[in-house]
């Protein structure tokens, strides 16, 4: 998926990811690096509300890894199984379609 594709509402990635098991964004590797370390810091903390864990972080100027991290709490509370991976590809995301 193409970095113009990650604005779209998190429901919208939700039903792409029902219907194609696993979607895959395209990323400028900084921004793949930049996600992948405030993923893990928010997994890390265990998962605290998106509120309280931003208040540390300083995205105010980052609308990409805003929208990447808004789409993939609401995908973490929403199918089962939830997980991402950044690969020199970009990001991924993947769930357990078996508990769906």
């Amino acid at each position: 998926m193409a970095l113009t594709q990650l604005f779209l509402q998190p429901r919208v990635h939700r039903v792409w990811m029902l219907k194609h098991g696993s979607l895959w964004f395209d990323l400028p590797v900084p921004v793949s690096e930049q996600f992948e370390a405030l993923w893990q810091g928010y997994c890390e903390a265990q998962k605290p509300s998106p509120a309280e864990f931003l208040a540390q972080e300083h995205l105010v100027d980052n609308d990409a890894l805003f929208a990447l991290f808004a789409s993939a709490v609401y995908l973490d509370r929403t199918l089962p199984g939830f997980y991402s991976e950044t690969t020199a590809d970009g990001v991924h995301w993947h769930f357990d379609a078996a508990k769906v």
